[in-house]
């Protein structure tokens, strides 16, 4: 009985130190292979694009009653858009370098500011037409969502407040300033 113990204790041990060896070797192609991971810090592109996102929402201060103002729920129905595996899938079809899905992820983020009512579209990469056709891409997609957005949580209008680059290997920034006239969702 105490031999069983023993052989199985054993297995469990072989198995566990298996585990912690495949995980090891999965961490280390990972770190390899990681686009953001291997970034040098002063030779890498960084492109972004901000956009204001204009619900209507007045507040109506001889009504009781308010309506909602639903700025944060475009906000977060565009984040959760602009981060669902379609969005990576469309990228990585559409961009000229392939980037395995895993590691195009991590090149992407969205931020919101609801109290501000700003969506943020950022890129960041080794080269400069990789950032820049990627980041076109996101936009392109972000675009092709508004209609959706409407439909499901209300109109709403979108102005580009500004495109962006940084050249990590240099510390140039170039800025463009977006629209003064914001379009509609319709």
């Amino acid at each position: 009985n105490e031999a069983f113990q023993l052989i199985l204790k054993e297995n469990l041990y072989d198995s566990q130190i298996n585990a912690v060896v495949k995980s090891i070797e999965k961490n280390d192609d990972y770190m390899q292979e990681s686009i953001l991971m291997n970034l040098d810090v002063n030779h890498f592109y960084e492109a972004e694009s901000v956009y204001y996102i204009d619900t209507g929402y007045q507040i109506n201060p001889s009504l009781a009653y308010q309506t909602p103002d639903k700025t944060a729920s475009v906000l977060e129905t565009y984040a959760s858009l602009l981060s669902s595996g379609n969005l990576y899938t469309y990228i990585q079809k559409n961009l000229e370098a392939y980037i395995p899905l895993r590691y195009l992820q991590e090149l992407i983020t969205v931020e919101t500011d609801t109290s501000a009512g700003i969506l943020q579209l950022k890129v960041i990469g080794r080269d400069e037409k990789t950032v820049r056709q990627a980041l076109a891409l996101l936009q392109t997609y972000f675009e092709e969502q508004r209609s959706t957005v409407s439909a499901s949580i209300g109109e709403h209008a979108v102005s580009l407040v500004e495109i962006s680059s940084f050249n990590g290997g240099d510390g140039s920034t170039e800025t463009a300033a977006g629209e003064t006239e914001g379009y509609s969702s319709e």
